[in-house]
């Protein structure tokens, strides 16, 4: 199945509009690497295996890409979750999570109180 994914420069465009609407110390990438790795492993099959099969778990990829490999100077976490609503909403499907239980789940993530794993089967 074809999933339709954001490119690199979407996500970056959205933490530059993230952090100019509700502020931080300003957006920069530090670290693409992360980011990109993610994308490329979602686009689709490697040597005949996807790794990322379904669209949740492209979206999580994506998600956890950003929040854990301090892609941006500012807002991982809040550019993170809109990375995965983005994928989402790409592909016809909506994020379910309470917003309060997705933003507890974001600080977990990012501050290694809970796994990919963990938090994969909880999206």
């Amino acid at each position: 199945m074809e999933f339709e994914l954001p490119s690199y420069d979407h996500i970056v465009l959205s933490n530059l509009r993230i952090v100019a609407r509700y502020g931080g110390v300003g957006h920069h990438v530090l670290n693409g690497g992360p980011l990109h790795n993610a994308l490329n492993l979602c686009s689709g099959p490697i040597f005949d295996h996807d790794a990322f099969p379904t669209l949740e778990e492209k979206a999580a990829k994506i998600g956890h890409a950003i929040s854990t490999g301090h892609v941006f100077s500012d807002a991982n976490k809040r550019t993170a979750a809109s990375a995965m609503d983005l994928v989402l909403e790409l592909n016809d499907h909506a994020l379910t999570v309470p917003e309060g239980e997705h933003v507890a789940t974001m600080y977990a993530l990012a501050n290694g109180q809970m796994t990919y794993e963990q938090w994969l089967f909880r999206v």
